[in-house]
């Protein structure tokens, strides 16, 4: 890969890498080496010199929750007692899940971002 910084002359570039994938595919990632201009190489790349995490932006995103019951060990999903909410920002779900829960099932809880990564955490209280 090559990058014409040409535009950019006598201005300082910052150039950034970002390797996203989904939940479902797991890969080491890539590698960036030997980092040449005109001919020069500035990074072999031999030490570690500079990494960054860039932080996350906050995105909207969909909390599904979903029950499931056991019958016989087979699991139902019960579409009767999905909802779906789109929160914003810090929004929180204040419903109760269990709503959602018989005495011998589940409450699936799905999080899906619509832009980017979510940043979420949920808790589960007895009551």
């Amino acid at each position: 890969m090559s990058l014409d910084l040409t535009p950019y002359v006598v201005q300082f570039v910052d150039v950034c890498f970002r390797y996203m994938t989904d939940w479902g595919y797991e890969d080491p990632g890539w590698w960036i080496d030997d980092i040449v201009l005109n001919g020069v190489i500035f990074d072999n790349a031999d030490d570690l010199i500079l990494f960054i995490f860039p932080p996350d932006p906050l995105t909207e995103f969909i909390v599904t929750a979903l029950g499931v019951e056991m019958i016989e060990d087979n699991l139902i999903y019960n579409i009767d007692r999905c909802t779906t909410f789109i929160l914003e920002g810090n929004n929180e779900m204040i419903e109760p899940l269990n709503s959602y829960i018989t005495i011998d099932g589940y409450v699936l809880v799905i999080i899906s971002p619509l832009v980017g990564p979510a940043d979420y955490q949920f808790e589960v209280k007895r009551g």
